[in-house]
Order: C-alpha cells, then structure tokens, then sequence
C-alpha cells in the first residue's frame, strides 16, 4: 500500500520524511535525480505491538524496568555501567537477550539484561 498525499502537489508525507529523502539521495552512491514517489508503508508498524508468538511466555516491560531490574556491572565483562553516557559511546548500557527469542528465550524481564555496547557488538560478531 502507498502513502497517498492529501494534495497533489505534495511529495512528502512531512517534513521529517522530505528531510530523510534528501539525506539519502545526498549520501547515496547512485543517482536520485527523478522526483520522489510515495514512499511504501514499512512492513511492520511502530505504533502497534506485534503479536507474540502464542507458545512462548511473554510480558510487557520498558527499558526502564530493564535498567532496575540490571545490576550495576557488565555481565560480560565486570566493568560499572553509566547510564548517563551517550547512546553511542562504547560504554553505554544497552539491553541484550540473556537468551535470544530466535533460540527459544522467553520475551520476560527476567531474560533481558543491560550490557555495554561494546560487549554487546562482540558478543554478536561472535555469534
């Protein structure tokens, strides 16, 4: 399905979305000189939960919850957790999967953990 405009001469959906167009046509590799079109509907919807799997246990719980729930070290590697760096620094706490939902972990509380980025993104290079 494609967004459709409310006017005709409208191309963009909002300003966020022209902004992101143009970023990308900016940034590209390959040529965006043709006028945009309506861009696809993502395939899954941000504003809407999707709906869990039926046969494995599942609660709802915030990135909040998850930073109480945490103690205060890397599980992976011992070091103190900030929760007031950046969301990019290498340090900053990020929420991971103590076992992932692709190798049967429950969607719980008590499977997510806080852990630094940058263990986070070896942690996945190992996997």
């Amino acid at each position: 399905m494609f967004f459709e405009t409310e006017r005709k001469d409208k191309l963009f959906c909002s300003t966020k979305c022209r902004v992101r167009w143009c970023r990308k046509r900016k940034h590209s590799e390959f040529p965006m000189e043709k006028k945009p079109t309506p861009l696809k509907r993502s395939r899954y919807r941000m504003d809407r939960p999707r709906k869990p799997r039926s046969n494995v246990p599942t609660e709802w719980f915030t990135l909040d919850d998850v930073w109480a729930k945490s103690p205060n070290s890397c599980i992976l590697c011992g070091e103190p957790l900030d929760r007031s760096l950046k969301p990019w620094d290498a340090m900053a706490g990020v929420p991971d999967w103590i076992v992932p939902p692709k190798d049967g972990g429950e969607l719980t509380l008590s499977n997510r953990i806080i852990v630094h980025r940058a263990c986070w993104s070896r942690k996945a290079s190992h996997s």
